[in-house]
């Protein structure tokens, strides 16, 4: 592994090689940030907490209005679902007053 640098007093680019101690640092850092643990679901993982049969009127539903297309797009776009934050809370309540989601389905969603 190699670094590339501007040597101040020739004005050159200079590539050199990192210490073994570099080189050990930035595969501990590697390591810690590719094991750590996922709390909150992807949105595929959070879907896949209601049956696969009702994810299709789920996702009807969201589209009948204009608040379940943004909460459709907002939910697919981010990175993973927070149950507790309140943008989820207050989707899933639209859904279950919708009468889409049963109890049981919009207590797993936000479990």
């Amino acid at each position: 592994m190699f670094r590339t640098v501007a040597n101040v007093q020739t004005g050159k680019i200079e590539t050199i090689p990192f210490t073994q101690a570099e080189i050990a640092a930035r595969a501990a850092r590697a390591a810690r940030a590719s094991t750590a643990p996922i709390v909150n679901p992807t949105p595929l993982e959070w879907m896949d907490r209601i049956p696969a049969e009702r994810q299709a009127a789920l996702l009807d539903a969201l589209d009948a209005t204009p608040e379940g297309r943004r909460f459709q797009k907002r939910m697919l776009a981010a990175r993973e679902i927070d149950p507790k934050h309140p943008e989820t809370r207050s989707g899933v309540a639209m859904l279950r007053a919708a009468g889409v989601l049963t109890e049981g389905e919009a207590a797993a969603l936000l479990a």
